[in-house]
């Protein structure tokens, strides 16, 4: 074989390679249009169509949702104040391996303006249903609808359940909308690039018991009950680079992305701020930016890539974190948080 034959062939296969290490498996896909077989559900829970009066904004998909309220009245105003759960009516095994299994959903809701009344929450069950810890909990009274990622990689390897679960818990306060579940769908993932300090006590110790939910993979809470999210994608090339930091669930304020050579505290973190401090020196300003729906991303459009900023003059390993503001007195007398860290492994 010639050697421009050989050099063609080898990027072929590594384009197949890449293409395939990058694909994720559905393992589970629900829109609610062919009705309800996929689900066991009580209470007010039932297969609601968009259109008025109560639910005249235009859902994410199709015409069909499942809501947790009353068609009657636009609201959860009734008899029924205990748990209630929508819940998969079949366990899921979760493969291991690759870069991890999420759980996307959309939601939209609306309840009193308390964090303990009203409660939304997302659990996960290993163990036929003797317990079931908390994977997600939505704290915003009023919620449009958004699109939520779980990250279930921690129950890799074993058969969960998994539940939807509306908690009023008395009759006080529930002339509200409620709750509603649309495109619900389980799947693989690669992840290319890896991340850590995590404020879930699986690192460093938030620093007032704000920890985010197990498997939401995300940094210590703020005063929005959100805990700002880091991501990174494109490719970490210093010939190439298209790398981008995409950062979520922070407040609407400003928010600083920097690099670093080395991690704090073994990759632990410190307590800093209303969050943890994990990326450790030297350290590298990439910049600072603002948020708008508590998100962000770096670089900015038609601005110098990362690895320019970041002086990325060799291969190798560098950490990526984001601090923001949060002006409200939250927690510690510190006006700021921090995400998660991102690992990127630089090549030629």
């Amino acid at each position: 074989m010639s050697g421009f034959r050989s050099f063609l062939f080898l990027v072929s296969l590594s384009l197949v390679v890449s293409s395939s290490a990058r694909a994720q498996t559905v393992l589970f896909a629900d829109d609610f249009e062919q009705g309800t077989s996929k689900w066991t559900f009580v209470d007010y829970w039932h297969d609601a169509t968009e259109g008025p009066p109560c639910l005249d904004s235009s859902f994410p998909s199709g015409s069909h949702c499942m809501w947790y309220g009353i068609e009657s009245t636009c609201n959860f105003d009734g008899q029924f104040l205990d748990f209630a759960d929508l819940r998969l009516a079949s366990p899921i095994t979760l493969p291991t391996g690759g870069g991890g299994v999420f759980l996307e959903f959309w939601s939209r809701s609306q309840t009193e303006d308390d964090t303990f009344w009203d409660s939304r929450k997302v659990r996960v069950s290993t163990d036929g249903g003797l317990t079931w810890p908390t994977v997600l909990q939505i704290v915003q009274q009023t919620e449009p609808w958004t699109q939520h990622t779980v990250d279930l990689s921690d129950y890799a390897g074993q058969t969960i359940e998994l539940k939807f679960e509306f908690w009023a818990g008395d009759n006080v306060l529930n002339g509200y909308l409620g709750w509603l579940i649309d495109d619900v769908e389980i799947h693989t993932a690669f992840e290319l690039y890896r991340r850590s300090c995590f404020g879930d006590g699986s690192a460093a110790a938030c620093p007032c018991g704000n920890s985010s939910a197990p498997g939401e993979k995300a940094g210590c809470l703020n005063s929005l009950g959100t805990a700002g999210k880091l991501r990174g994608s494109g490719v970490a090339s210093i010939a190439n680079d298209t790398l981008e930091l995409s950062g979520s669930d922070m407040t609407n304020t400003t928010a600083f992305y920097y690099q670093g050579a080395s991690l704090v505290n073994g990759g632990l973190g410190v307590a800093y701020g209303d969050g943890l401090s994990c990326v450790g020196g030297p350290i590298r300003r990439l910049g600072t930016t603002t948020n708008s729906g508590g998100a962000s991303s770096w670089p900015l459009p038609g601005g110098e890539s990362i690895s320019v900023r970041g002086q990325v003059l060799a291969p190798g390993a560098r950490w990526y974190q984001a601090r923001y503001r949060n002006a409200v007195n939250f927690c510690t007398p510190e006006t700021f948080n921090s995400t998660n860290v991102v690992k990127v492994n630089w090549t030629l």
